[in-house]
């Protein structure tokens, strides 16, 4: 019996039942993260609005009073009593004032006492009765009310004012009083009417929740009124930090939500500034109490999860069951084909088993596959050379076309002859060029498909490429755009210049001999097309009689220059010269027999002027290696580097011998006879030159004219003379042949700048001599 391999069962249940499980626990925390997140808002929503609506209550309540207030302190009935001193006499007007002031107590609003003070006539009525005020009492009702700079105003304060004590039971620590000055908008104020409130009774909040502190602060951050503020004061040891912190935020915001992290928890706080009175209504809340009901919907959604969990799981393992019998059963088909020994040395896996068995069942298959095309390479290697070599009848060429695979739809072919230009500029050698070839004949291979070529080769120095196409296709255009991506493709691979010469389409591939001559005679045309040429065979004209041009002028300028010695010149002119050959003549032919004539001429020159013939480091002659030329500047550097630097060269080496012993000769002939009448022309009947010549040569070697040279001289001898002698300056002129006097001093302030008296005073103690 074989192991049982259940590596792919465990894993399809597995993967069964994670993705059966894992969307419903995505959908469960989306649903309860989605379900959290909407009562979450719905609860701060609610705190929000309730904040608001304690504020729109106690806020009806104080507009109510502030109106009531603002109507009895704006009557013309308050502003005339004011002024009274109200004597005993004026009994009836306190009645009035008396039955006004308890109408605003009769208002639902818990307004507890209105006090009514004239500052005017120092007296205060409440509603106990009247009260004459002190000068004191007076000033200090005065400093505490009227430096405000509105006409009413709400303020906090103790139930005891400024040491005047309300006579009625407290139970409120603090009051909320309701301040207006009478006359409004008048700088004198005559007098003020205060409303009070108990601060305790404010708020009439009824909270939900035993974890709630609900306070109103004031614009000097004191708590006004609140509800169950001992849940703040759990959190806050010192709620003046809250109190600064919701101040901070109110003046950015007026409405406002948000959370704080204490050591009892995490708590929100919820304000709403009021624009009536500046005061700030603060809920402040555990966080705990906000997210009860988001815990009981965690419970509900995980119960629902699980359930679903549970039955997937079940129907997973059934499924898994019915779904791995198919590949139990080839499991045991592939171990029944083994030898006991590999069945058990199989892989566990069952799907990694197979694999091993695919993959050994490839590899068998690769293997004859290779051995097959191994030799299919080699028989289409060795059909392509026969077919060059025009060894094939046509017969043959059917028969193995067929057997080497090649379609049977091709019915034009066409063959280009490629060619290295040069390379010259690249970082290979002649050494180089056959792996080169080769290179570019595996490049070859790569971009150009099967279906559309015969496998390349190279013979000669020349890589070999037959393309075959059906009728329907454009041959011509198609041929022209494989050319130029080849050119292309090896310039950016290899860097080097390639040209293609292409045959013309031929229908019977027995006559592949001939397109390979085509190709390469199209080559030999490079001369004229230049580098990287797609040169195709039908645009070459044949069968014409040419004739040869050959530049003589051109050419005799080359031969003057080389005689000369002069490399630039002889450069310039040879450059011409060959592009006038390779330009003029129309075919290869004709630019050989050019060319070999300008070789022809320069040898004869070489052994006119009895140079002997230099050695070239190359294996052929020179004709030999001219003809392998196919380019403009390859054939000049050619030209240039085998035979006119070294000719050159040597005739200059030459030249400098001959024109130094020369020259000395002149110079020293001048040095004996400078006080001659000594010319070039008598030199050079002496020497037997002509005058010319040595001219020419003189200059050369010394860089001044023969007259340059003796004048300068004769200047020397008069300088000496100057310093040395007493000798008179008409002698020195007569004996160094100056026709008189004047012509000499002349040409002395030219050289030296000064005039021969002048030179002997300032180079000698010894008087003057005067003409």
């Amino acid at each position: 019996m074989f192991r049982q391999r259940k590596s792919f069962y465990i894993r399809l249940t597995m993967f069964i039942v994670l993705i059966s499980t894992v969307p419903v626990l995505i959908v469960g925390v989306f649903s309860y993260i989605r379900a959290s997140d909407t009562l979450q808002e719905n609860v701060h929503t609610e705190k929000i609005q309730s904040v608001y609506q304690s504020q729109l209550n106690i806020e009806q309540t104080l507009k109510t009073a502030d109106h009531s207030l603002s109507y009895f302190v704006n009557s013309s009935f308050l502003k005339s009593v004011l002024k009274e001193p109200m004597y005993a006499t004026q009994f009836q007007l306190l009645n009035e004032l008396k039955q006004e002031m308890n109408h605003l107590q009769t208002f639902d609003i818990g307004l507890e006492e209105v006090l009514l003070v004239s500052l005017r006539e120092q007296w205060v009525i409440d509603s106990f009765g009247f009260r004459r005020l002190t000068n004191e009492q007076t000033n200090t009702f005065r400093k505490a009310y009227t430096d405000y700079p509105a006409d009413s105003v709400w303020i906090l304060e103790d139930p005891e004012w400024l040491g005047y004590k309300i006579d009625v039971e407290q139970q409120c620590s603090l009051r909320v009083n309701l301040v207006k000055m009478v006359p409004a908008n008048a700088n004198q104020k005559s007098g003020l009417a205060i409303a009070s409130f108990p601060a305790c009774r404010l708020l009439t909040l009824d909270l939900d929740t035993q974890k709630e502190a609900f306070f109103i602060l004031d614009e000097n951050q004191k708590v006004i009124d609140s509800e169950r503020l001992d849940v703040l004061n759990e959190a806050y040891e010192n709620p003046t930090e809250l109190y600064e912190l919701i101040t901070e935020k109110s003046q950015v915001s007026k409405t406002g939500q948000f959370s704080v992290e204490k050591e009892m928890g995490d708590y929100t706080i919820t304000y709403r500034k009021s624009l009536f009175n500046n005061w700030i209504y603060v809920s402040f809340i555990s966080n705990q109490e906000l997210t009860k009901d988001s815990s009981a919907i965690g419970v509900f959604t995980l119960t629902i999860c699980l359930t679903v969990i549970l039955i997937v799981l079940f129907f997973g393992w059934f499924g898994s069951r019915r779904i791995y019998r198919p590949v139990r059963d080839l499991n045991k088909t592939i171990l029944a084909t083994l030898s006991p020994l590999k069945a058990k040395q199989a892989n566990i896996d069952e799907f990694a088993f197979f694999n091993e068995h695919i993959f050994d069942m490839r590899d068998k298959h690769n293997q004859l596959l290779g051995e097959l095309n191994g030799q299919m390479e080699q028989l289409r290697h060795l059909f392509i050379v026969n077919l060059v070599q025009g060894h094939l009848s046509s017969e043959s060429i059917q028969q193995r076309m067929s057997s080497l695979n090649y379609p049977e739809q091709w019915t034009s072919f066409c063959l280009f002859a490629m060619q290295i230009d040069t390379l010259k500029g690249t970082t290979y050698t002649s050494k180089d060029k056959d792996l080169l070839l080769l290179t570019m004949n595996r490049l070859v291979q790569e971009q150009i498909p099967d279906d559309v070529r015969l496998t390349p080769m190279v013979n000669k120095h020349t890589l070999v490429l037959v393309l075959a196409a059906t009728e329907a296709e454009n041959t011509n255009a198609s041929y022209e755009t494989i050319a130029k991506e080849l050119i292309a493709l090896f310039k950016e691979d290899f860097g080097i210049s390639v040209s293609i010469g292409q045959s013309a389409p031929y229908t019977n591939l027995a006559n592949t001999r001939e397109a390979y001559e085509e190709g390469v005679e199209a080559l030999k045309h490079r001369v004229t097309h230049g580098k990287e040429a797609v040169i195709p065979f039908v645009t070459i004209e044949r069968d014409h009689i040419y004739f040869t041009h050959y530049p003589q002028k051109q050419v005799h300028l080359v031969m003057e220059a080389i005689r000369n010695g002069n490399l630039k010149e002889t450069e310039d002119h040879l450059y011409t010269t060959i592009k006038e050959i390779v330009s003029t003549n129309q075919h290869p032919n004709q630019n050989h027999i050019s060319l070999m004539r300008l070789l022809n001429d320069i040898i004869q020159l070489m052994h006119r002027m009895g140079i002997d013939y230099f050695e070239v480091n190359s294996q052929n002659t020179l004709f030999d290696s001219l003809f392998q030329l196919h380019d403009t500047d390859a054939i000049y550097e050619w030209f240039h580097v085998t035979l006119i630097a070294p000719l050159v060269l040597k005739i200059n080496e030459r030249s400098s011998e001959q024109y130094k012993n020369i020259s000395e000769q002149i110079i020293h002939m001048i040095q004996e006879k400078y006080d001659t009448d000594i010319t070039l022309e008598s030199i050079a009947d002496e020497l037997h030159y002509h005058p010319n010549y040595l001219s020419s040569m003189f200059r050369k070697e010394t860089g001044l004219s023969f007259t340059e040279y003796l004048t300068s001289f004769r200047l020397s001898v008069a300088k000496k003379w100057l310093m040395t002698s007493k000798m008179p300056i008409r002698e020195i002129a007569e004996k160094l042949r100056y026709g008189n006097s004047q012509n000499f001093i002349r040409s002395f302030k030219k050289k030296e700048g000064m005039t021969p008296g002048k030179y002997r005073d300032s180079h000698t103690e010894l008087p003057p001599d005067f003409i």
